[in-house]
């Protein structure tokens, strides 16, 4: 087996034990309720940079799976729609949920940027 191909498919796998570790997080923390499923896109995001087309719609199908798995079960956190108490007045104070989600977007736009724009470096590099 060429050195190449391992490496895309030892590569492969590493991405989809971490859709399954994002999953199982998500299971135990409000499922698709929870901000950060969002975080799939980071992983898929890498995968069409660096693995061949196969590899990538592969890992998509993949992660629809377990979004779709998670809406079928996962341990629910009322938490997450009840209103957070803020020193700012505002005219409608947010929920747990839409603080996450802005969290989310944040750190997920971060880190999809930052790992695109390294590999892109490194691959004109080349």
């Amino acid at each position: 087996m060429d050195d190449e191909v391992r490496d895309i498919r030892v590569l492969a796998v590493v991405m989809r034990l971490d859709l399954v570790s994002l999953t199982f997080l998500l299971y135990l923390s409000g499922g698709p309720a929870n901000p950060f499923v969002i975080f799939y896109l980071v992983n898929l995001s890498l995968a069409a940079v660096v693995l061949p087309s196969r590899w990538s719609w592969t890992l998509t199908i993949f992660a629809i799976g377990c979004l779709v798995a998670l809406f079928f079960g996962h341990v629910a956190l009322p938490e997450l729609s009840q209103r957070v108490r803020m020193a700012l007045p505002l005219v409608r104070t947010p929920t747990m949920q839409e603080l996450g989600l802005i969290v989310a977007l944040a750190a997920c736009g971060s880190v999809a940027v930052y790992f695109i724009t390294r590999v892109t470096r490194e691959l004109v590099r080349l």
